[in-house]
């Protein structure tokens, strides 16, 4: 038998994969809207070798729809305190923003990173406990 070709995927362009372990996991189900809403955005500016070096700015996010720096300060700190992203180089005077990774991928270490590689705990968020932010 001859070989087909392999066509195109049929979604073509980029997708954001959410791995079961972060959908099954109680810090996920507790998430508010804008907390699950800032968690795909993040995931879209993940890019395959830029985790930990990841903005979550509204300069960045005002786009994609984001309007207020509260809501979008709110759902950054709710996803630090659930473990989805880490922040892995810290804010700074002047223009400097922070840089953040998504804990269940491998980080892509730099050396501008203010986090060391061991530093950096993968899977965190499955460690979450609700009774944590009571």
């Amino acid at each position: 038998m001859a070989r087909h070709k392999r066509s195109e995927h049929p979604i073509g362009g980029r997708f954001c994969a959410v791995p079961h372990k972060v959908l099954d996991c109680p810090a996920f189900a507790s998430l508010s809207g804008a907390g699950t809403r800032l968690l795909l955005e993040v995931m879209r500016l993940y890019n395959g070798n830029n985790n930990g070096q990841i903005h979550v700015t509204l300069t960045a996010l005002k786009k994609r729809g984001w309007n207020s720096n509260d809501t979008l300060s709110r759902a950054r700190q709710e996803l630090q305190d659930r473990r989805f992203i880490q922040m892995t180089r810290l804010p700074c005077l002047p223009r400097r923003g922070a840089w953040y990774g998504l804990t269940w991928r491998p980080l892509d270490y730099t050396p501008e990173m203010d986090l060391k590689p061991v530093d950096f705990v993968k899977d965190s968020f499955l460690l979450w406990d609700e009774k944590q932010n009571d």
